[in-house]
């Protein structure tokens, strides 16, 4: 009986613990990075991304939300940027949808729109492209964690409508047996967080390590 306690113990710490998040870029398209290299980006607009061609794989159990999926792309953003680029705003391009409070009150933070960006501004346009979504049922097998969800966009970075860089982001959530319905909107959230870690990494003058974009 004391090796099943403990053993219903451990499996419970595993199914409550944090998930895991990665992301990867792939097929990297540099542009006229001198725009943004040294620069300042007080303010990054984000117009909304589409999900008109995506594909989806797994248990998506639907065709997705737009404006669900993109509040979780901006918040995530927003919070790459505290993180990454201190005081810069993530600007959210049109209409705040009925969805993004409910994200920002999750996360404590506050996404403001405009009705369009300067003509100058730092502009973020970006398309779902595939999403895999693994089932909540393998998760819940004694709260293991069964693979990751994850969702790729094609992201354009432009500055005054001149494109910087273009690329796929791979983002990638690693749900446990709590993630039910969210694995999607994780994975979205490291979409905004690996856009922001780019635009971070030309800013400084790093090198962005890009893979070979791969079919899913």
């Amino acid at each position: 009986m004391k090796i099943i306690h403990r053993t219903l113990i451990a499996l419970l710490a595993l199914s409550a613990g944090p998930a895991c998040r990665s992301l990867t870029v792939r097929g990297a398209e540099p542009g006229h990075i001198e725009l943004i290299q040294g620069q300042a980006a007080e303010k990054i607009y984000f117009e909304r991304f589409s999900l008109e061609s995506v594909e989806l794989s797994g248990d998506h159990g639907g065709t997705g939300n737009p404006d669900k999926w993109f509040a979780h792309v901006i918040v995530g953003a927003q919070k790459a940027a505290d993180k990454d680029l201190p005081g810069t705003k993530v600007m959210l391009v049109g209409h705040r949808s009925p969805q993004l409070p409910i994200v920002e009150d999750k996360y404590d933070t506050r996404i403001e729109p405009v009705d369009q960006a300067p003509a100058d501004a730092l502009v973020v346009r970006g398309r779902f492209v595939y999403s895999e979504e693994i089932s909540g049922t393998s998760r819940a097998v004694l709260g293991m964690m069964a693979g990751k969800s994850w969702t790729r966009a094609r992201v354009e970075v432009l500055r005054g409508g001149e494109n910087v860089y273009t690329c796929h982001v791979d983002g990638k959530y690693l749900g446990n047996g709590y993630s039910w319905g969210y694995e999607s909107l994780g994975a979205n959230e490291e979409v905004g967080r690996a856009i922001v870690q780019v635009i971070a990494a030309l800013k400084a003058g790093k090198t962005v390590k890009s893979e070979p974009l791969v079919a899913p």
